[in-house]
């Protein structure tokens, strides 16, 4: 194998285990910061469903950001998860990986 075949293959996992020892400990942390007011704190999240019109048109948390797609999110991950932290991460993880 070449150098640049090596580099090819080597370098995107070099990435992953520096993202993972840097953010590794953050898994096991609790929900905090703003994810109380994103999580904890909106009942668009943890409430019963309000409908899609409800989730389009009001802002997301008590600050008053409008991000529904951000919202969508979180509720599917609530409903899996609730206040567990690590599904939170690892989508956080994926999503900016992507």
């Amino acid at each position: 194998m070449n150098q640049r075949g090596l580099f090819t293959y080597s370098a995107p996992l070099l990435l992953g285990f520096s993202v993972l020892l840097g953010f590794g400990l953050l898994f096991w942390a609790p929900i905090t910061y703003d994810d109380i007011f994103y999580i904890k704190q909106s009942p668009l999240v943890r409430g019963p469903w309000p409908g899609w019109l409800a989730m389009l048109s009001r802002p997301m948390d008590t600050v008053g950001n409008y991000e529904p797609g951000n919202m969508l999110v979180h509720r599917l991950l609530y409903s899996l998860a609730e206040e567990r932290a690590l599904l939170y991460r690892l989508s956080s993880l994926l999503i900016h990986w992507i």
